[in-house]
């Protein structure tokens, strides 16, 4: 009895000290976050935005869109895409060998016609079935081929993209009309943008119409409020603070810029983890560390995708489930990065971080309840 009431003793003592350290690194992260959302504001206005389309600054884009068993969404997120606000982009999605109606539901919605499509295989990817091109949308492209993941159909997708920036979104999502518009700005300001994410906001509860969110509003259930303030908490402090200490790791799989040069160059999508974002955010950090580059990976508050989140406890459980699995895949596939000085504060202060307070945070919580 005795050994256990010290080991009891210990555990409240680490305990303490692990929840010092974790709000200590929130309050961090609120003071670097809520600066940079600050700034960002004063310095994006809509002025700007239309100086940049007067003056036709801009870098044209690839939008990725891998989708699988989508039929029923999957015409009112094309047509959000198509209806962006930008001068030059293409959208290409990419049927990863979909079992239900997906591609008939395309080919009807666009006026799809199948084309002999000419491309670099810069990367392996699963054989492709058909291409088609849209007779009522020059700009989109459908690509049909055989299942082989998210990850093989986003890496399909960069080889059939054209353009110097691609941007990956999901199948499932809507963007705000001048997404690509803010978020693009970046990469003309600064050429060591290597990648840049944006904000994912809840879409449960939201009026759409036509593919736009005209608005938003609460949804119903507890879950989805909650974790309308788990986004908010999780962009506007998390990845702000993150980005703003030049140690971003996290780009969400729903919205990301990236340059497709710098993608095709470390590799594209591994297919051999479910966190292919987080992994290829890593590892274009990890390169270019390795290569003795300047750069830069950014968070920028203001370009919005909205997607569905979870409204019963069954998938929630499933998506965090990945969620987590995805996350201890790549620390373990980059773990030559944990507390090496070669990698700067990516190796002693975020890797770790994501070690021992996300990836360890739910043993230390249920040892917690256990020993309680």
């Amino acid at each position: 009895m005795e050994a256990l009431g010290w080991f009891l003793f210990a555990y409240q003592v680490f305990v303490l000290y692990y929840f010092a350290v974790l709000n200590f690194l929130y309050t961090t992260f609120t003071f670097f976050g809520l600066n940079m959302v600050a700034r960002y504001a004063r310095e994006l206005s809509e002025l700007s935005l239309k100086d940049l389309l007067e003056r036709e600054a801009y870098l044209p884009v690839s939008i990725l869109v891998p989708t699988y068993n989508e039929e029923k969404t999957i015409a009112a997120s094309v047509r959000s895409f198509l209806a962006l606000r930008y001068p030059e982009f293409e959208v290409i999605v990419v049927a990863d060998g979909p079992k239900d109606r997906t591609l008939e539901v395309l080919k009807e919605a666009f006026a799809l016609v199948e084309v002999d499509w000419v491309y670099r295989r810069a990367l392996p990817t699963k054989p492709i079935r058909a291409v088609y091109r849209s007779l009522a949308h020059p700009n989109l492209l459908v690509v049909d081929k055989e299942n082989g993941g998210k990850a093989d159909a986003l890496n399909a997708g960069l080889n059939f993209a054209r353009y110097p920036l691609f941007c990956a979104v999901d199948a499932d999502s809507l963007l705000d009309p001048e997404a690509l518009l803010r978020a693009s700005r970046l990469f003309l300001e600064d050429e060591r943008v290597l990648a840049v994410g944006g904000t994912i906001r809840p879409l449960n509860g939201a009026r759409v119409r036509g593919g736009v969110v005209e608005e938003l509003r609460l949804p119903r259930g507890f879950l989805e409020k909650m974790q309308i303030i788990e986004y908010a908490r999780a962009f506007f402090l998390g990845r702000a603070g993150w980005s703003a200490m030049d140690a971003l790791l996290i780009i969400s799989g729903a919205f990301g810029i990236f340059r497709r040069e710098e993608a095709l160059r470390v590799g594209g999508y591994r297919t051999d983890t479910v966190g292919e974002d987080m992994e290829l955010v890593v590892r274009l950090h990890r390169k270019a560390r390795e290569a003795g580059r300047d750069y830069r990976v950014l968070y920028t508050p203001d370009p919005i995708c909205y997607t569905e989140v979870p409204s019963d406890w069954a998938t929630l459980r499933r998506q965090r489930n990945r969620w987590h699995r995805g996350l201890w895949e790549v620390l373990l596939a980059h773990r030559a990065m944990l507390f090496n000085p070669r990698y700067g504060r990516l190796g002693f202060v975020a890797l770790p971080y994501f070690l021992f307070f996300e990836a360890l945070g739910p043993v230390v919580e249920v040892l917690g309840y256990a020993l309680l």
